[in-house]
């Protein structure tokens, strides 16, 4: 009985001195959070790329409206929706985005923070409008999702506000 116990011991000795994959050992334990953190950082950077897309977007967008531009045969709305597309189109589904421009009569009827909505209405002459866009971004990675968004969802949501002008 002696030696059986003499020998496991030296045996156990022997492998907790082996150091021969330990490095493997320790990156399979630190990869998958890192993995993970590389891929939320990923994310939360495209989510940030896409927001300033939008607001370049609203930017260029509320640029062509106040000036009271239409192309023949459009509208200035369709013009506006035409501009908006094009500058985000492949970035994200834009029938998922929703547009709105809201119009005040003056600066002090426009509220702090104007009510996203589905309403479009472009205003006339000296109108103060608020453009919005807002996109559902759907998060993919688990950590981003504790941290961004409720279900998994983000919304990004962008605003412009101008003045038209007399046209």
């Amino acid at each position: 009985m002696q030696l059986f116990f003499s020998g496991t011991a030296f045996r156990l000795g022997a492998l907790i001195r082996h150091r021969d994959g330990v490095a493997a050992l320790e990156f399979a334990l630190i990869a998958p959070i890192l993995l993970l953190l590389l891929m939320g950082t990923v994310e939360f950077s495209i989510l940030m790329y896409v927001q300033s897309v939008m607001e370049g977007a609203a930017y260029n967008a509320s640029r062509l409206g106040k000036t009271g531009y239409a192309a023949s045969g459009q509208t200035r709305l369709q013009n506006v929706l035409a501009t908006i597309n094009a500058r985000i189109g492949g970035l994200v589904d834009t029938s998922q985005m929703n547009v709105s421009a809201i119009s005040y009569g003056s600066w002090s009827q426009v509220p702090q923070n104007a009510p996203a909505s589905n309403v479009q209405n472009l205003g006339g002459a000296g109108n103060v409008v608020v453009y919005t866009l807002s996109y559902p971004w759907h998060i993919a990675t688990p950590l981003m999702q504790a941290f961004l968004g409720t279900n998994g969802t983000y919304t990004i949501q962008v605003r412009a506000v101008v003045q038209n002008e007399p046209f």
